[in-house]
């Protein structure tokens, strides 16, 4: 799982510039006068909301086996999260 606060910037970024290389500034995401407030503030609750539901999904199923790891564990150290995966 990845931190949902770190997902919704990513594709606010995404939404805004339609595109993974370029980036807004991000004084530009939180300023009451910015014409990309409301946007914003939609799509915090719309993707905290969705990534609420895919993590409870996989969170209330029993007849899976589920390995929950931390995205930012696998970007920091990739050798010691994926050996407890495997």
């Amino acid at each position: 799982m990845r931190n949902p606060l770190d997902v919704v910037t990513s594709m606010f970024n995404f939404w805004a510039t339609q595109t993974q290389s370029k980036s807004i500034e991000e004084q530009n995401y939180f300023q009451s006068d910015s014409p990309l407030k409301p946007y914003w503030d939609a799509l915090v609750k719309q993707e905290l909301t969705a990534w609420r539901d895919f993590h409870n999904y996989w969170i209330e199923r029993k007849d899976v086996p589920i390995y929950f790891f931390r995205y930012e564990d696998l970007t920091n150290d990739p050798k010691a999260t994926l050996t407890k995966i495997f």
